[in-house]
């Protein structure tokens, strides 16, 4: 029996034991990130898939492992199929949809509705209604707070958590445009006034309204801790030790522990408004006690992601740093390989840190993606390969991304071909870059109507590609802010983000190809004021790493494209 099948066994027996007949596990935290550290990953821990995204359920005899495009071909590769069978799901935001079909299936034709236990911890008030609503008779949704996959791990020995509670800084005015106050008084603007408190649980929210980052968390500049924001300033309730936020003030700031908070709001009362989709169900409890809770809207998402001139100036700066460590990664992997050194897919992600480091950089926004020939093929491959070493013709894709002081991701693929300035690549390797090109110029020039949303966006971009019969199976772009994935704004076939001026977001068209490997493109841009068109917003690119002119078919771009495209060899 393999440590995963254990795993398993151990869990079912605990399921057992308190008349469960199975168990959703998440791929979030406490916290729900989306990046989460390994001290704090229990799905990875129990299927053995360490893809970013994805849904486990575990049954009596059998265990399912919901993945999105992105990841089919990792999930596959990583878990064992003798305990767990990976099911296909489209996209991320279909994954609970698959999950529930999962239950409705199982479900069918018993007697007695199923008993399925779920994370109170990693489960929102709001996922729990809607599956609730959806599942009605016919499962039974119990929550488990703590979980036992939890308690399992627990006893197999967890990390310590203070390793995730490194220093914290603070991020004035004069890089985010607004104070402390500015900002709690606009998130108040449209809550009703007999909302006293709103409670704040995401990280990069809290991050966003205390003008407060951290370093501990890998990946990330946020920190452990949640935030209460009053209409007079904002309590932030720190997890773990709280001198490292000593000194760090601001009008309306005020730091504690978790503890201390949740103490503070028991002997004040009021009215908390917690927003469903962003509030975990033991969240949702522990404020039960303390206070009178009412679902609210939380605004914080919309206000976050319209950036401010001093915002977008923090990111530029971050956005600039970034292409010279792509420039640079290129020149120098190419002259390696063309020299004949042995270089491998590890080699070049332990570069891509070193660089950013040199950059400035205070840690990586993720995972590096260092995927030669046929691992390009896997969308989110975030395992280099310390043996795989980089054949000369071949592609290479590079997905990295670092934060900077100011605590704003930056996020840039490229892939390129290994060989001299003066080779250039297969017909096939030209061609599949070339209608990537094409999709990604057709996002970064691209006019839209007042109310055009991310769908729209998404199809502009696909177009370029549909025509060719090719496709990517995940969504043209995502915004960018704190964290390397903010939403909104979405750029997807799904999103109804409508888009603003100041939004900052990914474009990012692909094409994967098992035997081929894969090819991407992806670039910075945000939405500005069109001068040409009043009323309409232009995309505009944040992001001016060189393009590999070597896969370049120019005989195929139309005259436009070659224009635009010599006005971005301009900036890079």
């Amino acid at each position: 029996m393999s440590g995963i099948e254990h795993r398993l066994h151990q869990l079912r027996t605990i399921l057992a034991d308190e008349g469960l007949d199975g168990a959703i596990v998440r791929s979030t935290d406490p916290y729900l990130g989306e990046y989460v550290p390994p001290e704090l990953a229990l799905r990875p821990w129990l299927t053995g898939f360490t893809g970013s995204m994805g849904e486990a359920l575990v049954g009596r005899e059998q265990a399912w492992l919901f993945a999105d495009g992105r990841y089919w071909l990792q999930a596959e590769a990583e878990v064992d199929p003798r305990a767990w069978q990976v099911v296909r799901v489209g996209s991320s935001g279909a994954l609970s949809a698959a999950l529930l079909d999962r239950l409705e299936a199982l479900a069918r034709g018993r007697s007695e509705p199923l008993r399925i236990g779920f994370e109170a911890d990693r489960v929102t008030e709001g996922e729990r209604r809607e599956w609730s609503r959806r599942l009605e008779d016919s499962v039974t949704l119990v929550a488990m707070d703590p979980s036992p996959v939890h308690r399992l791990r627990h006893l197999e020995g967890s990390p310590a958590l203070s390793r995730l509670d490194g220093p914290m800084r603070s991020v004035g005015p004069d890089v985010m445009g607004s104070s402390v106050l500015e900002r709690v008084e606009a998130l108040f603007e449209p809550v009703p006034k007999s909302v006293d408190w709103l409670w704040v649980q995401r990280l990069d929210d809290v991050a966003y309204l205390s003008g407060l980052r951290g370093r501990g968390l890998p990946q990330q500049s946020t920190f452990r801790g949640v935030a209460l924001a009053a209409r007079d300033g904002l309590w932030v309730g720190l997890d773990g030790d709280r001198t490292r936020a000593a000194g760090l003030t601001a009008p309306g700031l005020d730091v504690m522990t978790r503890s201390e908070l949740f103490e503070r709001l028991g002997r004040q009362g009021g009215t908390v408004g917690c927003d469903p989709a962003h509030t975990t169900v033991s969240a949702w409890q522990d404020l039960s006690e303390r206070a009178r809770v009412v679902s609210c809207r939380l605004p914080v998402a919309a206000q976050k992601a319209r950036k401010r001139p001093e915002e977008l100036a923090a990111m530029r700066s971050g956005f600039r740093r970034a292409d010279r460590v792509m420039a640079t990664l290129i020149d120098e992997v190419c002259q390696r390989v063309v020299d004949g050194e042995p270089v491998t897919e590890k080699d070049v992600a332990d570069r891509v840190e070193a660089l950013f480091v040199e950059a400035g950089a205070v840690s990586l926004s993720f995972r590096v993606i260092a995927a030669a020939g046929t691992h390009g093929a896997i969308i989110h491959y975030g395992t280099p390969d310390p043996e795989r070493v980089l054949g000369r013709g071949e592609l290479l894709l590079v997905d990295c991304g670092g934060l900077f002081e100011a605590g704003y991701a930056t996020d840039l693929t490229r892939t390129f071909l290994l060989g001299a300035p003066d080779e250039t690549g297969s017909p096939r390797q030209r061609f599949i870059y070339t209608s990537v090109l094409r999709a990604a110029i057709a996002g970064m020039r691209a006019r839209l109507a007042p109310g055009a949303t991310g769908a729209q966006l998404d199809g502009i971009v696909r177009e370029a590609l549909w025509a060719e019969g090719l496709d990517y199976p995940h969504g043209t772009g995502h915004g960018v802010g704190i964290n390397v994935h903010e939403s909104p704004p979405r750029i997807s076939g799904s999103s109804t983000t409508v888009l603003e001026a100041g939004h900052v977001f990914s474009i990012e068209p692909g094409h994967y190809d098992a035997e081929f490997g894969g090819v991407r493109i992806e670039n910075v841009c945000t939405c500005v004021e069109d001068p040409d068109a009043p009323g309409f917003l232009r995309v505009e690119p944040l992001t001016f790493a060189p393009l590999d002119e070597r896969l370049i078919d120019l005989e195929r771009l139309r005259t436009d494209e070659r224009e635009w495209l010599a006005r971005y060899r301009q900036h890079a």
